[in-house]
């Protein structure tokens, strides 16, 4: 009796392993890749601003302004390859609906551009097997004042302004995918700056601008770094991360309204780095804080107008005073400027966990 249990184990494990390695030289020999291209315009005459929706649950999106005269409000460019086994003699309809249904010139905005995925059919061996290489280039114009609301679910977005444009409203988000938007000379936006990852990263570089209404910053478990350089702030600025680290830079900078700050980093660091010697117009408060990570601050004022304080309070780590120039003795906490409270001026609290707090101060 045994024998024969042991007989049709055989026979049995002897069938399933014939099935899966045919199976696989099935699939080899059936594995292709489906190539397409597709391209989108808006033309109309501009109104006064642009509504503009992106919805692409897969794919990266790369949003660019026109570098010669264009007559279309929005061009956007698709170039899909999906491959992988099972295929050969397949179309881009197995996976995705219609193009005719991606992009909606609606009456009424926001103009939609939605591409999603169809649901997969589990005993289908085309979609086990598959990748996909998918990317939308969005073209806009100069001369139009948009309003922005893009998101990815595992794509990347890029984004890069030409100088003297300006956005209504910009919001970025993706689910898995990072997050790079470069601000160019004299771009102005006219409501908060909005950028969400949830395991990606984000980087963000901003040089003359405006931001009428702050800028809000959030990586659930990716880094951020954010350089900002002769701009104007005219809001708050909040940047937080769940495990990753914030790198955030400011030159020069310049309030059109009082700014706070809020800093945090669950178990990553937090690098700041702040040279001042612009009138401000403001002050600035806000408070940095770090669960399990550290905090590192070089603080540099070149005018007397201009002062700073930094209260530490550290877990099981300790509060590092360098005084460069001009701030009180090392061991005070606060640690500022010989001239704070002055004209305007930053005032932050710095709080961490089990991590050091390290402030370098130079105060003209």
């Amino acid at each position: 009796m045994r024998k024969n249990v042991r007989t049709a184990i055989i026979v049995l494990a002897a069938l399933i392993g014939g099935g899966a390695i045919g199976f696989v030289i099935t699939g080899f020999a059936m594995s292709g890749a489906i190539e397409e291209s597709f391209t989108f315009h808006y033309q109309d005459v501009p109104s006064s601003m642009e509504d503009l929706t992106l919805d692409v649950g897969l794919g990266s999106l790369d949003i660019r302004y026109n570098t010669s005269k264009t007559p279309y409000i929005v061009k956007i460019d698709v170039d899909m390859k999906i491959s992988g086994l099972f295929m050969a003699n397949r179309g881009y309809a197995e996976f995705f609906g219609p193009s005719t249904d991606w992009w909606q010139n609606a009456t009424f905005p926001p103009i939609t551009f939605s591409l999603k995925t169809l649901p997969q059919t589990w005993f289908n061996p085309t979609f086990w097997f598959k990748s996909y290489d998918i990317d939308i280039n969005v073209t806009l114009r100069t001369d139009v004042i948009y309003k922005i609301n893009a998101d990815t679910g595992t794509g990347s977005i890029k984004m890069t302004t030409l100088n003297n444009v300006i956005l209504n409203d910009l919001s970025l988000s993706s689910g898995t995918g990072s997050i790079y938007l470069d601000i160019s000379d004299n771009t102005t936006i006219q409501d908060t700056l909005d950028l969400d990852t949830g395991t990606g990263s984000i980087s963000f570089y901003g040089k003359s601008a405006n931001f009428s209404k702050g800028l809000l910053m959030d990586a659930g478990t990716g880094s951020i770094v954010a350089n900002l350089s002769n701009s104007v702030i005219g809001g708050d600025i909040a940047l937080s991360t769940g495990t990753g680290s914030i790198d955030f830079k400011t030159y020069h900078m310049e309030y059109s309204k009082n700014s706070a700050w809020a800093l945090s980093a669950g178990t990553g660091g937090i690098d700041v780095v702040i040279n001042q010697h612009a009138l401000m117009g403001a002050n600035v408060t806000g408070t940095l804080s770090t669960g399990t990570g550290s905090i590192d601050i070089l603080y540099i004022d070149t005018s007397a107008s201009v002062g700073a304080s930094f209260f530490g309070s550290t877990g099981t780590g300790s509060f590092n005073r360098i005084n460069t120039l001009g701030f009180t003795p090392t061991n005070f906490n606060p640690f500022r400027s010989l001239d704070f409270p002055t004209t305007y001026n930053y005032n932050f609290n710095l709080n961490t966990g089990t991590g050091s707090i390290t402030v370098d101060g130079s105060s003209s």
